[in-house]
């Protein structure tokens, strides 16, 4: 949660650019515009297109919005991702019809896979052709010809990838709520939600009277309080009755900010019981707490861990999110019996299931009502030493010599992004160290990082917040989305980009066809060249780095002016081509 002082700040700056426009209606688009301003958003990324240029326009009409043009609406989309999931607030795309929305809907449905709370607004085809039939462009015609087109084709899509959509019509003061609830649902179920403005009516006219009355974005429980105390009265009972129990948090205690109560119950709870997370979890606890025990992977993480937790006799897992990604691949074994799950869509008492409450109704009572002298003192689990593995290979360079020199280097605020490559297998060993972990390992769409590191760095920036954004990413997954490169450049953004040149899709080498041409790739890019490419010639925005040995990366990642230069700086690290971490050998290979 912001600082107090940086709410009223914000709220002056607000009601400082409302009062400007020193009128009693203004158009559609500004409504837009400010109530997105209103909620603190600084930047809004995306493409512009014929369909939605009206509207952009009237962005201009406050100066404190950015407007963030992307080289494509993908990589707006995965842009938008990054800045929600780094500022812990709503992020917006705007696109244009058909084409525009169409393109970034891949990054959408990572973002509703994830639960990141992202405004996608669409400028469309004109409200008075809507039920006509004429074809226009960036509309698909129908399959029969003689048939009307459908002009909200791509609004149906949409159903399936969002949890709201407002398609705007004539009514003004429709027009308003449909604005304000998508907004409202968008961060309520933290998930993407479109708005649809047909091109004819960006410039109707709305009262602006509703804007001097801020959204209510706080949740409120739709059950009586007496049945959220009973729930919670038998939770409380399940752990004081319990004689080894320990704490799991989970994924969804970010989604839906719940950080700072998790932080409050640790606190009550400090050596007391044991606490683990999970991968998706990670960054939720600071590893040097006394009862954090570890990352758990099921069968695919660290024996100890493992062990200690399927043994004990109540496990109180907080924000749980069940996929594949987040529960070692299948291989979680935590009785039902023995399990309370805090879900935002239910509540499970050891099998006993409650689907009228969720987490957001229980967990804040359940950290009032809690008497930590009633908490059983859980064993205390010896943990294995972190020996850090050294490079005893015949290779020069190897992914271990990054883990090392991340697990050195990672200073608490700082932004980590792993595409989903190879290397993130590694992430349930590392230690952050207070810094924040993004990915979009769930949707597994690769080429995500790249334009990623440009909406965390530009959230830092916006919000003036510590820390820098390092990213990792394999060599294939950046051809994907490489132009966005030039953006970096554009807004003279300064992350450190860690380019894993192994000649191809190594993580599916491990898979199938290990030398099969499907996953081989252009292997001699010029990558320390590549930003002359993208615009900055004689680099003065940024310095690229070509690291062939530990020795080398060690020395570059020590020195002063390489971690305190004010540029971007692109390392390419050359390394085996069947390179990857044990984690991923293991799960792929079972042993």
């Amino acid at each position: 949660m912001a600082p107090v002082s940086e709410i009223e700040s914000s709220r002056a700056n607000f009601n400082s650019t409302l009062h400007s426009f020193n009128k009693d209606e203004i158009t559609i688009s500004e409504y837009i515009f400010l109530r997105i301003y209103q909620l603190g958003i600084k930047s809004i990324f995306g493409v512009p297109g014929d369909f939605n240029l009206s509207l952009l326009e009237h962005l201009y009409d406050i100066p404190d919005l950015n407007w963030i043009g992307c080289c494509n609406e993908l990589n707006a989309s995965y842009a938008a991702d990054a800045y929600s999931k780094t500022t812990n607030k709503m992020s917006v795309l705007l696109t244009t019809y058909g084409v525009g929305e169409l393109s970034a809907i891949n990054g959408i449905a990572g973002s509703y896979s994830e639960y990141s709370p992202l405004l996608h607004i669409v400028g469309t085809s004109r409200y008075a052709l809507k039920n006509s039939d004429l074809n226009i462009h960036h509309l698909v015609t129908n399959s029969n010809t003689l048939l009307k087109p459908d002009h909200f084709i791509y609004e149906k899509i949409a159903e399936n990838f969002s949890c709201v959509q407002e398609s705007i019509t004539d009514d003004a003061l429709e027009a308003c709520v449909k604005v304000d609830n998508v907004i409202r649902d968008v961060w309520m179920k933290s998930r993407p939600g479109y708005l649809f403005l047909p091109c004819d009516l960006t410039e109707m006219k709305v009262p602006m009277k509703y804007l001097y009355t801020d959204l209510d974005l706080t949740y409120s429980p739709t059950v009586p309080q007496s049945r959220i105390d009973e729930v919670v009265s038998k939770i409380l009972d399940k752990l004081y009755s319990s004689s080894n129990p320990c704490v799991i948090a989970d994924y969804f205690l970010k989604k839906f900010r719940l950080e700072d109560k998790f932080e409050q119950l640790i606190n009550k709870l400090d050596g007391k019981i044991n606490i683990y997370d999970t991968f998706l979890g990670k960054g939720l606890i600071h590893e040097d707490m006394s009862r954090f025990v570890g990352t758990y992977n099921g069968k695919l993480g660290d024996s100890y861990v493992t062990k200690s937790i399927e043994s004990s006799d109540l496990i109180l897992h907080i924000g749980n999110f069940d996929n594949e990604v987040n529960n070692g691949f299948f291989t979680f074994d935590l009785l039902k019996e023995r399990k309370i799950e805090l879900n935002p869509d239910y509540i499970s008492i050891c099998g006993e299931l409650y689907t009228d409450l969720n987490l957001q109704d229980v967990f804040p009572v359940l950290l009032s009502k809690l008497q930590t002298f009633k908490v059983p003192t859980a064993k205390v689990i010896e943990k294995d030493l972190c020996v850090t593995k050294k490079n005893d290979t015949v290779y020069p360079l190897i992914e271990q010599d990054l883990f090392n020199s991340l697990q050195s280097n990672l200073k608490p605020n700082d932004i980590l992004i792993v595409d989903t490559c190879s290397f993130i297998f590694s992430i349930s060993d590392l230690k952050l160290k207070g810094a924040k972990f993004i990915n979009q390992m769930l949707w597994g769409a690769i080429g995500y990082a790249l334009p990623a590191t440009l909406g965390a760095s530009l959230a830092l920036r916006d919000f003036n917040m510590d820390g820098r954004v390092i990213t990792v990413e394999g060599d294939g997954s950046a051809q994907m989305s490489l132009q966005e490169l030039a953006s970096f450049v554009r807004y003279k953004i300064n992350p450190i980009l860690f380019i894993l040149n192994n000649d191809g899709y190594t993580i599916e080498r491990v898979i199938k066809g290990p030398n099969r041409s499907y996953n081989d790739i252009s292997c001699d890019w010029q990558w320390c060249q590549m930003m002359k490419v993208f615009g900055d010639v004689d680099e003065t925005y940024s310095k690229s780095h070509r690291v062939t040995s530990a020795k080398q990366l060690e020395t570059m990642m020590s020195d002063t002016v390489y971690q305190h230069e004010n540029k971007f700086q692109l390392v390419e690290l050359i390394l085996p081509k069947f390179d990857v971490p044990d984690r991923l050998l293991r799960m792929i290979h079972g042993n």
